[in-house]
């Protein structure tokens, strides 16, 4: 779930815009500003402890060490390891901190977990005492995330599993985030932070379904356990993805190898990450008048993403979201299609880059790869045409070319 970080539900605020991928002084010549760790951030937990109550569910090793492991070494189940990885290493946990307060009052001050009068009341409450508990621990900006962890619900009887502040920096746990490895909810609310909403689903009517639907997505209800890494477009959002490097507007027709989301763009050395023509880790098609788009994506379920469903993995992600990455706004998946078989985006739309008639989008994955999926996109007047289109361009993209004609008589 999510709060606003003021009274007015929309507002962004108390966060940097993600750290652009191209330098404003590199953006002519195409050159990149990336780094590993380009984007540092600080993180504390504080655990609630009251005059007749002992959080014992998760103890503050327990806290720490499914953020990050004791080892010192990145492991797969923590928060960093599922942050740093789905972000390219762009982004990087310099200080972890966990703390304990007294909260000087019976637990009973909680219990009801009504957001105004009990959670929030709690929220100042813990930061005012750290003043004179933990001194030498910071709560300003500087610190940039601020978890707290409440008494399990049987107590506190909250009802649900976790809350983020949308745009803020404050999120609130239970014992549901205290599992071995159960670091999907962490996770997700650190995404609200991020400034990132939830991801569910929509029919091809383009009615919203659940608005935790999306079962691919880490902001929607993927795996609580080992979560995946996030979806295309919530990259786009948090600046881990450049949309103009890293993804191609659909036009006419045309076959287009799509990266694996999990492979990172930067590993080869490329200048910011930038990809080979006829190359791209997401395509986007914008509707006209509007701040939304469709994306296509492809997850092979390798690295972060092996916990997702069988109905996910090696197959394409068609997904309704912010068309240039725009924050606090829904996404929804609207589509999972298979290699080989026919996917025309639904509903029909006013697509920005298709203004009169003929306006029938569609895709077929040709062949699913270990790294890269191939891909024919396609135009036309109907449904029927656009699937005929589609299957012919990856029959066509998949022959070997025709031989080259005779050379001329003397």
């Amino acid at each position: 779930s999510n709060v606003p970080p003021t009274t007015t539900p929309t507002t962004i605020g108390g966060l940097p815009a993600p750290s652009p991928r191209l330098a404003a002084s590199a953006a002519a010549t195409g050159t990149a500003a990336f780094s590993v760790g380009a984007e540092p951030r600080t993180f504390l937990a504080i655990r609630l402890e009251y005059t007749d109550y002992s959080p014992t569910y998760c103890s503050e090793a327990c806290v720490r060490d499914s953020f990050t492991h004791p080892s010192g070494v990145r492991q797969p189940g923590t928060v960093e390891y599922a942050t740093e990885l789905s972000s390219y290493e762009i982004l990087e946990w310099t200080s972890v901190e966990v703390v304990t307060v007294q909260m000087g009052q019976p637990v009973s001050a909680i219990a009801g977990c009504d957001w105004g009068q009990h959670v929030w009341p709690a929220t100042s409450r813990a930061l005012s005492l750290m003043a004179t508990q933990h001194p030498s621990v910071s709560t300003t900006s500087s610190t940039q995330h601020i978890e707290f962890w409440l008494p399990h619900t049987s107590v506190s009887q909250c009802s649900w599993g976790g809350l983020g502040q949308l745009g803020g920096r404050y999120t609130w746990e239970v014992q549901y985030s205290a599992w071995t490895n159960h670091n999907g909810i962490r996770v997700h609310e650190l995404g609200h932070n991020l400034g990132l909403h939830h991801s569910g689903l929509m029919d091809v009517d383009g009615n919203a379904l659940d608005e935790y639907g999306d079962y691919s997505a880490v902001m929607g209800s993927s795996a609580r356990t080992n979560c995946p890494g996030f979806a295309m477009p919530n990259l786009i959002t948090l600046g881990w993805l450049e949309r103009n490097t890293h993804t191609r507007d659909w036009g006419g027709a045309a076959i287009l190898a799509i990266s694996d989301l999990r492979v990172d763009p930067f590993a080869s050395g490329s200048a910011g990450g930038a990809l080979a023509a006829g190359r791209a880790y997401g395509v986007r098609l914008p509707v006209a008048g509007s701040n939304m788009a469709v994306w296509v994506s492809y997850r092979t379920g390798a690295g972060l993403d092996a916990t997702l469903s069988s109905e996910v993995k090696g197959r394409l992600s068609v997904h309704y979201a912010p068309a240039s990455g725009e924050r606090n706004t829904l996404t929804y998946a609207l589509g999972f299609p298979a290699v080989g078989t026919p996917f025309v985006v639904r509903p029909q739309r006013a697509w920005a880059a298709c203004s009169s008639g003929g306006c029938v989008h569609a895709l077929q994955m040709c062949t699913a790869g270990a790294t890269e999926a191939t891909v024919a996109l396609v135009v036309e007047d109907s449904d029927d045409a656009a699937i005929a289109a589609a299957q012919r361009l990856c029959a066509e993209g998949a022959s070997p070319p025709p031989p080259s004609p005779p050379p001329p008589s003397p």
